[in-house]
C-alpha cells in the first residue's frame, strides 16, 4: 500500500503487546523510507506520529536514526573540517576524535545522543590516565576535546541531522586555571642581556619587543623585512602539521599586519643576517635556500618545539622564573598598555581582531602596577580640600539664622 509523503497508515497493529504504526518519511540523504513506530500507549503513539508529521510538513528532513556518532564524526572530518580549518587545527580535531571521543561515545546513535552522554564523556576524560607519564588529562585538554565535539555537532544542526547541539548544554571549563604572569621590564631586560650571545638573538628581540607569535616569527622571510621603511610584514605562520613543518595562513585576518621596527630590532636583524651569511658559507652545498630569517645552520626551518627548549635553557641561565614562550607576547602587550599606548594601537601591533582580546586576555597587571595605582589614589585622597567641617556648633548657627529652634531628638 502506498502512503502519501509524511502521512501514516492509521491502521494499528499489535506486536508483542505494543501498538504499531507506519510512517513514510524523507531523510537527509534524499531517500524516502518507511518508519515503524511502536508504543504500548495509543495516545503516546499518536503523539509521536503527529510530531513526525509536523516536522515533515515544515520541510525538516528526519535524521538517519542508524548513523552513529563515530560515523558522523568521520564524515565531518573529511567533508567539513578538512576544508574549513587550518591544517594544525584539523590535526588536533582528528586526534581528539580518534583517541578520546569515538572510544567513549562513538557507538551511540547520533540522533539519540544526550547531554548526559556528553557530561559522562567529559568526566571520564578528566580521570583518564596519560599514555606517557603520570597523572590524568589536563582540564585544558579535556576542554579542547569538548570543543571539538561541540563544533562537529553544530555542523550537524546546520545540516538538520539533529534538532539541537547537546554539547552546548555541558560545561567543560578549566578548573583552577593557572595564571601566567609575564615578565616585567626588569626581567625582560635580563632575558635580552643573556640572549646577546645566542645564535638566534634577533628572534628573542622580536618576540619581546613586537609580541609576535612563535609561529609568526619562525615564518618570517627576508622579503618581509623592509630595511628602507623600517617595517616587517607578518604574512604567515610556521607550524608542524603531522610529520612536516608547513607555512600556514595567519591565525586570523587581523593577524596580517605590517609593524614598524624599532632601532633594537633593526640592529639585531642586521647582525643576524651577517651571521646567517657566515652559516651559509660554512654549509656550502648543504645550505637549503628558503629565504627564511630564522633557520638552522643548514638553512632549514627551525622546529617550534626547539624554540621552547632553547627558551628554557636561556631562562635558566638568566635565573629567571619559568614562563612560556607565548608569555613574551603577553608581556609585550601588557607593557605597552601600562606605558600608556592607545589600546587600538596595541591591538594592531598584536594582530588582534577585537579590542576585548587585547584588554581582557593580554592586559596583565602585576602587583607593582596595582600598588602604583593605589598609591596614586592615596595621594589624591590626602590632598587638603578647603571644606568647612560639620559640627553641632555650626549647625546651631545655621538653625538660628533660619529662625528655627535647635531640634531635639524625640523620644522613641
Amino acid at each position: 500500500m502506498r502512503f502519501p509523503l509524511g502521512e501514516a497508515d492509521h491502521r494499528d497493529a499489535v506486536l508483542g503487546g505494543e501498538l504499531g504504526d507506519r510512517f513514510a518519511e524523507p531523510h537527509t540523504d534524499g531517500t524516502v523510507r518507511r518508519r515503524y513506530l511502536y508504543n504500548r500507549d495509543r495516545d503516546r503513539l499518536r503523539e509521536q506520529l503527529n510530531k513526525l508529521a509536523y516536522q515533515v510538513s515544515k520541510g525538516v528532513p528526519v535524521p538517519d536514526g542508524a548513523m552513529t556518532v563515530g560515523e558522523y564524526l568521520d564524515q565531518w572530518l573529511a567533508e567539513v573540517a578538512a576544508k574549513q580549518v587550518r591544517p594544525s587545527t584539523y590535526t588536533g580535531y582528528e586526534t581528539n576524535v580518534r583517541l578520546h571521543i569515538k572510544p567513549l561515545i562513538g557507538s551511540k546513535k547520533l540522533a539519540k545522543l544526550t547531554a548526559r552522554d556528553v557530561r559522562q564523556m567529559v568526566e571520564a576524560l578528566r580521570s583518564k590516565p596519560l599514555s606517557r607519564g603520570k597523572g590524568t588529562m589536563s582540564d585544558r585538554a579535556v576542554q579542547y576535546v569538548h570543543t571539538t565535539l561541540r563544533a562537529a555537532l553544530e555542523q550537524a544542526c546546520r545540516e538538520e541531522l539533529i534538532p539541537r547541539n547537546v554539547a552546548k548544554l555541558v560545561q567543560a571549563s578549566v578548573r583552577d586555571a593557572q595564571q601566567h604572569e609575564p615578565y616585567s621590564v626588569e626581567e625582560s631586560n635580563r632575558l635580552l642581556a643573556h640572549a646577546e650571545g645566542h645564535r638566534l638573538h634577533a628572534l628573542w628581540v622580536l618576540l619581546v619587543m613586537l609580541g609576535l607569535r612563535r609561529g609568526e616569527a619562525l615564518a618570517l622571510r627576508w622579503a618581509d623585512v623592509d630595511f628602507n621603511a623600517d617595517t616587517v610584514a607578518i604574512l604567515g605562520s610556521l607550524q608542524r602539521v603531522g610529520n612536516h613543518l608547513q607555512q600556514v595562513p595567519t591565525k586570523t585576518r587581523g593577524s596580517l599586519r605590517t609593524i614598524p621596527l624599532p632601532a633594537p630590532c633593526l640592529e639585531a636583524l642586521r647582525a643576524h643576517r651577517a651571521r646567517q651569511n657566515s652559516d651559509q658559507l660554512a654549509a656550502g652545498s648543504r645550505w637549503v635556500a628558503m629565504d627564511l630569517v630564522f633557520t638552522t645552520r643548514h638553512g632549514t626551518p627551525v622546529e617550534p618545539r626547539t624554540v621552547n627548549r632553547m627558551f628554557r635553557t636561556l631562562t635558566d641561565a638568566a635565573s629567571l622564573r619559568p614562563v612560556r614562550v607565548h608569555d613574551l607576547r603577553h608581556g609585550c602587550v601588557s607593557l605597552l598598555l601600562s606605558l600608556g599606548a592607545p589600546p587600538r594601537t596595541v591591538m594592531q601591533i598584536a594582530g588582534h581582531t577585537v579590542m576585548e582580546m587585547t584588554m581582557e586576555r593580554y592586559g596583565h597587571v602585576n602587583l607593582a602596577d596595582q600598588r602604583e595605582a593605589l598609591n596614586l589614589l592615596d595621594q589624591a585622597l590626602r590632598r587638603p580640600i578647603d571644606v568647612p567641617r560639620f559640627s553641632t556648633v555650626s549647625a546651631g548657627h545655621l538653625w538660628r539664622a533660619r529662625g528655627e529652634s535647635n531640634p531635639q531628638p524625640s523620644d522613641p
